[in-house]
């Protein structure tokens, strides 16, 4: 793989880390691929931090072609964007650069609100704002967004959908028991119905759906029904999640503002957040000089990562495995950098 060392390591880990979920589900891992006339392709997607996908092939023969193909992104309305919607971005807008033309979905169903489609393109223009300052283009002029309220297509397609689907099976796959609300029961089919509408609303395009490993059961749900009603399956490409910033165990969530850094926050806070995220180095200086750092187990690395070019942090990986920087040393050389960049991405 003719990827750098960090590169590399990053997709064994995310294969070493989640192996159950790989067998269980055969995900095609980047660690692993095989030596085919897709090569190029898979490292691209692993520059932009994906890991593994399902079912590649329709997705990777238009790339090659030059054709398109749709692009599914889910979002929760009223999204308060923080570093982890920027990983979203960079694969997105590589994406679109390889014929990749996006379509939005936002779920106002489990966001419990309710979403008219003009609401949806209101929310896609909020998405696209925050795309513009991060990666530099606009979101294409096709691109297009739908409400999982408001989509008539979709409503149809998730009553074919609802039919495929037996809740023996759905409590089994996603570990829910009786206690279940009638409510819950219905994301299954709602899911699958979004997974499946642009193939049936774009019939000449191959889907790929823009996820991550905890959504790993809708694919397996969407694959069921999408056997059933004899529709094409679609694409899958996992990529990786930003580690919170307390520690790797975790991932950034809304649900603890410890963990993660909001778009719009102010520079003092932004700088302070980045001084106290985990880092990948040893108990003592000695030690860190003599065996180097870790920075798979640095939050701190993995955000300075998707915020600067990659010769900056292929040698800001060198220098942590090498002991020739500590961690208070690669802060105070990156911090600043890397505060000015998510504060030009949060102004409006």
């Amino acid at each position: 793989m003719a990827l750098e060392n960090w590169i590399q390591e990053r997709v064994i880990l995310a294969t070493t880390e989640t192996s159950d979920a790989v067998k269980q589900f055969a995900l095609e891992t980047i660690a692993e691929m095989p030596v085919d006339n897709f090569i190029e392709i898979r490292e691209g997607f692993a520059r932009v931090g994906v890991w593994a996908f399902q079912n590649s092939l329709p997705v990777f023969n238009v790339m090659t072609s030059g054709k398109q193909f749709s692009v599914l992104i889910g979002m929760r309305p009223g999204a308060m964007f923080h570093l982890g919607h920027l990983t979203l971005m960079r694969e997105l807008h590589w994406l679109v650069q390889q014929g990749g033309q996006p379509m939005f979905m936002f779920a106002g169903y489990e966001a419990d609100r309710l979403l008219s489609a003009d609401d949806a393109k209101a929310e896609m223009a909020r998405f696209g704002e925050k795309y513009l300052k991060f990666i530099g283009d606009s979101l294409p002029d096709t691109s297009v967004s739908f409400s999982d309220q408001d989509c008539q297509e979709l409503q149809v397609l998730e009553n074919r959908a609802g039919k495929c689907l037996l809740a023996r099976k759905i409590l089994q796959l996603y570990g829910w028991d009786e206690g279940v609300s009638i409510t819950t029961l219905r994301v299954p089919a709602i899911t699958a119905a979004a997974f499946l509408l642009p193939v049936t609303l774009f019939p000449k395009r191959p889907t790929l759906i823009l996820s991550d490993v905890h959504q790993i059961t809708h694919a397996e749900a969407t694959k069921i029904v999408a056997r059933q009603l004899k529709l094409p399956l679609p694409s899958y490409s996992y990529r990786l999640l930003l580690p919170s910033l307390e520690g790797p165990k975790q991932r950034m969530s809304i649900k603890n503002s410890k963990s993660l850094i909001l778009l719009d926050e102010d520079r003092d806070q932004i700088d302070r957040k980045l001084q106290r995220s985990f880092s990948g180095g040893c108990l003592t200086s000695e030690e860190q000089r003599r065996e180097g750092g870790s920075p798979h187990l640095c939050s701190f690395f993995k955000i300075a990562e998707i915020l600067q070019p990659r010769n900056s942090t292929t040698s800001m990986y060198q220098e942590c495995v090498s002991g020739t920087s500590l961690c208070g040393e690669c802060k105070k050389k990156h911090i600043p950098i890397l505060v000015e960049k998510i504060h030009k991405t949060s102004r409006l």
